[in-house]
């Protein structure tokens, strides 16, 4: 064997290898998500890839939120995530919220995870009445 042909041959699946790598992650989401009836697209999963979120976090999250009948497009998950902010607690509490019947937008879980509140603890407080004055000191504290 030549020296050109094993660096070609190094190249070639070192790019293999690479293009295993990626593709194998956005099928595994991909896929994942089709079957729990909560589809994202290849381009938005390479997309997130392309940003540096993490996109497993994101697209098991919508996953959770799709199948408790809560609504919140990919990429808002997205956009909190590459914000800094904590996506699972985010949804669980927007899980819980819509369970409990109490009126919380993603918008308001979102920014009380940014400024470090929790939003599952108020939902949580909401619900076991904690501050005395049940869905109204949650919305106080929104």
């Amino acid at each position: 064997m030549s020296p050109m042909t094993a660096i070609q041959l190094f190249v070639v699946l070192f790019v293999a290898a690479l293009f295993y790598a990626t593709v194998h992650r956005v099928i595994g989401l991909w896929l994942q998500a089709k079957l729990m009836k909560a589809p994202v697209s290849f381009s938005e999963l390479y997309a997130m890839g392309f940003r540096k979120s993490d996109s497993r976090i994101v697209v098991l999250s919508y996953i959770r939120a799709k199948r408790a009948g809560v609504e919140i497009p990919v990429r808002a998950l997205e956009s909190h995530d590459l914000s800094g902010g904590n996506v699972p607690s985010v949804v669980s509490a927007l899980i819980a919220a819509d369970k409990a019947g109490i009126p919380l937008t993603a918008d308001e879980a979102f920014a009380m995870d940014l400024r470090g509140t929790d939003p599952l603890g108020v939902v949580n407080d909401a619900v076991m009445g904690t501050g005395g004055a049940g869905q109204t000191a949650s919305r106080e504290r929104i």
